[in-house]
């Protein structure tokens, strides 16, 4: 099976972290438990979905591109410096009131 380059891999907690560090900003993360998911889920299709793909969170889930890495050489930006170009980016264009990427 071929996966395409990825970064590196991090909790979803590191990852926020990440975010959060590039902006300068105390994280701030807050999980709900699933019994207040599974209630949302009665009124609300949506949050149906995501009860439905807890599973995808709940065990680490690493994607291994070293076939794709042997056949072609290509490497994943690492994290940090893909936040930190889309931060930056973001932080150009919202001023414009257009946060469209250009075509």
């Amino acid at each position: 099976m071929w996966h395409l380059p990825s970064p590196e891999t991090l909790t979803t907690r590191q990852f926020v972290g990440m975010i959060f560090e590039e902006v300068s900003k105390p994280a701030r993360i807050q999980a709900a438990p699933k019994i207040l998911l599974r209630a949302m889920g009665l009124f609300n299709p949506g949050m149906r979905e995501i009860i439905e793909m807890l599973y995808e969170f709940e065990e680490p889930f690493v994607v291994d591109h070293a076939k794709f890495e042997r056949a072609f050489g290509k490497h994943a930006t690492p994290l940090k410096e893909a936040i930190g170009e889309t931060v930056r980016w973001y932080r150009s264009n919202r001023s414009a009131g257009d946060i469209r990427p250009a075509a």
